[in-house]
């Protein structure tokens, strides 16, 4: 039966039990003595938690071709140093009948004993997911306490000055002042519908030759920017909310007058 290698060292210059002759030697080992045909050992010189690899990405192809039904590593945690790669490739192995086989762990996915391993490592992944989440989640929390904007875009009307802090853009707020005010104008004309009303802004907008940072505004960037309360001076994430921390650019009054619209 065919199989294939694969070999990651972290770099050219490493030696000892993970450089590659070391590895390539115990699977070419490994093969011949289980009467398996080793075509060919990909190396990957990279870091393990990258899923930028070329190795991977070749053998990646031939399961999905169906040319490789088994894999032979040196070590499953040397080669995926996140066990969410791992998770994924695994689950990859498993739709396309193809067995992964660690010599120095002994382990082999289709064994019983294998596929308990195997599930312990993505239950490793699982709780890896977690922690990655929870410390993402927490940063932001950290922001969001802190006042400053945790995700999505700069707010147009606003940008960035040379120590990341929101400062107000001059061409772009005058613009939002403008929306704000005829927006309010148009929403005390109850005989026209919003969607005309939103038409009617969005030509006058093209014929003062205001845009949306290069683009043409459409009525979703009208939407989104009345209902924005970073406009008032208010940042919530979640069930966070902070006031007063940028300036506004709009009333309070004004902005509360269009939500009620």
């Amino acid at each position: 039966m065919s199989c294939y290698g694969l070999v990651r060292i972290s770099t050219l210059g490493q030696i000892d039990n993970t450089s590659i002759d070391f590895q390539t030697d115990k699977i070419k080992g490994y093969s011949n003595l289980h009467d398996l045909e080793l075509k060919e050992t990909f190396v990957d010189v990279i870091s393990g938690a990258s899923s930028n690899r070329d190795g991977i990405d070749k053998i990646t192809e031939l399961i999905k071709q169906g040319e490789c039904k088994t894999i032979i590593v040196w070590n499953i945690s040397r080669l995926f140093r996140s066990m969410v790669l791992f998770a994924n490739f695994y689950q990859l192995c498993n739709d396309y009948d193809c067995e992964i086989i660690s010599v120095s762990e002994g382990i082999k996915s289709k064994s019983k004993t294998g596929e308990m391993l195997c599930s312990v490592l993505i239950g490793i992944a699982s709780f890896e997911r977690r922690v990655i989440t929870e410390r993402m989640m927490s940063g932001k929390y950290q922001l969001a306490n802190q006042g400053k904007k945790c995700s999505g875009k700069i707010p147009y009307g606003y940008k960035r000055d040379r120590v990341g802090e929101f400062v107000v853009d001059e061409d772009e707020s005058k613009v939002v002042k403008y929306i704000f005010k005829k927006v309010n104008l148009f929403s005390k004309m109850k005989h026209i519908t919003k969607t005309k009303r939103t038409q009617r802004l969005l030509k006058l907008l093209k014929s003062r030759g205001f845009d949306y940072r290069g683009k043409d505004f459409r009525w979703w960037n009208i939407r989104d920017i009345i209902s924005n309360r970073f406009y008032i001076g208010e940042l919530k994430w979640a069930d966070i909310k902070t006031n007063h921390i940028y300036p506004s650019l709009i009333s309070k009054r004004l902005f509360n007058q269009i939500q009620m619209s």
